[in-house]
């Protein structure tokens, strides 16, 4: 599945596809430490760590045109929100799927 809607995430930068290209390397450099964030946050049970990445992981991919990603987010954020560990532990694995497949998606279009 693509993740990423190109043409979104420039609108999103205001049509700028040097920024939109800084965006893009941001989101590529920060996947690794956002994965982790939430897998150490996952695996202590820690609502409140959990919340906080999926809240930038929603908020970076939306900024890059990876609006499933971000809505993945968003739900996965409104649980963490709720304590609803259940919830993490069953969807965390099609989320970090889907950030991996924006990320390599937004690497391409640095190359």
């Amino acid at each position: 599945m693509k993740e990423l809607d190109q043409e979104a995430g420039l609108a999103y930068a205001g049509e700028d596809e040097e920024t939109y290209q800084e965006v893009l390397g941001i989101y590529v450099e920060m996947h690794e430490e956002m994965e982790m964030a939430l897998k150490d946050a996952l695996a202590a049970e820690d609502c409140v760590a959990y919340r906080i990445a999926a809240h930038s992981v929603k908020s970076n991919s939306r900024s890059i045109g990876a609006a499933h990603v971000g809505s993945l987010a968003e739900e996965l954020e409104h649980a963490a929100r709720d304590g609803m560990l259940d919830v993490l532990k069953q969807k965390t694995p099609m989320l970090l799927t889907s950030y991996a497949t924006a990320c390599s998606e937004a690497a391409t279009l640095l190359e």
